[in-house]
């Protein structure tokens, strides 16, 4: 019986943080009609999150009759969180409040790739912790995004690496070092939880990540979905061409061979004869509308716009996000795309550009981190 008192304080502790965070700012008294609980339950509970730096109290919301009631939020400082990208080229990190307010944000560079993953992402890490500033809770999680399939906090497979996987006891090296939890998520799939949770605000919602490999982030019913074993929003690797350019997952003819950063700067280099074009090279041409440049980003935009409409046929989002650097600099490219899908579908889907561009993945790192430690797990 005592278990059972325990564990139904703690379930209206969590409904208390979480309502209180979805309102921003609320009173004890409309915490009790929101709730359905009796204002001592909730004026007991409030006084326990207070005490644990949970919540805070505000200002008095004005009133035209009676006492001013006293409004509650959320403390965002009680506590920080790690988000780390690790891409292919770089190591992104991206320090966190508890609603997500960033702290730091710094870059790392590798394009020549990784020789120890533990060691190169601790270096990384350890540059900035003596910048985030203490709380009462310190550091509640390190959430790590890769750019491959991850099932059971593992990533199992990633050939964006050329082929060098990061270890499976990656999370467990980690979290030995740093003594906090460490989640290991797909990219695409934190995108989508970043767009989502702090821009769309959607049930049913795809965002596609390009960057230089593609995937997708789905969520449906307000949920992510990473289906069965991982791999759905594998978008970079659906079939476009039968026996088309081979692939670094093995097979041929993948989206990402046509319609990723790197293909499509490869293609240019290609069309011109010049080797290795920069993304900067590329935006001064595609300025000055070069003609080979025009055909790559057109070529681009066909693929793209192709997997969309596969996308709206079997998911019907409400709305699709498209992060990529290409229409983060060119929005006009949107444009060019929304139109393709319209001209081959009746959908009333939203396409939009990302808000967030490639840190969108880092909010979602930080939002995985603190619904883990505030034990809100369906709070998508």
């Amino acid at each position: 019986m005592i278990g059972s008192k325990e564990l139904i304080r703690n379930i209206n502790k969590n409904l208390v943080i979480k309502t209180v965070i979805k309102n921003s700012s609320i009173s004890r008294a409309d915490l009790s009609k929101v709730l359905g609980l009796t204002k001592a339950t909730i004026s007991s509970i409030v006084q326990e999150l207070i005490n644990e730096n949970f919540i805070i109290e505000t200002g008095n919301r004005k009133t035209s009759i009676g006492r001013k009631p006293t409004m509650l939020v959320f403390n965002g400082n009680a506590g920080s969180s790690v988000g780390i990208e690790v891409s292919p080229k770089y190591i992104d990190i991206m320090v966190c409040d508890l609603l997500g307010k960033p702290i730091i944000y710094k870059s790392f560079d590798y394009a020549n790739g990784y020789t120890n993953y533990v060691k190169e992402i601790k270096e990384c890490l350890d540059s900035i912790l003596p910048e985030i500033p203490e709380t009462p809770y310190n550091i509640v999680g390190i959430t790590l995004s890769f750019h491959g399939v991850v099932k059971d906090n593992k990533v199992i497979f990633a050939p964006a690496y050329n082929n060098v996987r990061p270890p499976e006891n990656i999370a467990e090296s980690l979290k030995e070092i740093y003594n906090v939890p460490v989640y290991v998520c797909n990219t695409a799939n934190l995108s989508a939880v970043g767009e989502n949770v702090f821009s769309v605000h959607k049930m049913n919602v795809v965002s596609i990540y390009i960057r230089p490999n593609v995937g997708m982030g789905i969520i449906l019913g307000g949920k992510l979905y990473t289906g069965n074993n991982g791999i759905a929003g594998n978008f970079g690797h659906i079939t476009v061409q039968s026996e088309g350019k081979p692939c670094v997952c093995g097979n041929k003819g993948c989206l990402e061979c046509y319609a990723s950063e790197t293909s499509v700067l490869n293609e240019i280099s290609m069309l011109k004869n010049t080797p290795n074009i920069s993304y900067e090279l590329f935006s001064s041409l595609y300025k000055h509308e070069d003609f080979d440049t025009c055909k790559a980003i057109d070529n681009f935009i066909k693929y793209i716009s192709a997997g969309i409409i596969n996308v709206i046929n079997l998911f019907d989002p409400e709305v699709i996000v498209i992060n990529s650097i290409f229409t983060e600099t060119f929005p006009e490219i949107i444009d060019k795309i929304e139109a393709t899908v319209r001209s081959n579908s009746h959908s009333s889907c939203e396409i939009k550009l990302s808000k967030f561009n490639k840190k969108s993945v880092l909010y979602g790192a930080n939002f995985i981190n603190t619904i883990n430690f505030l034990h809100l797990p369906d709070f998508i």
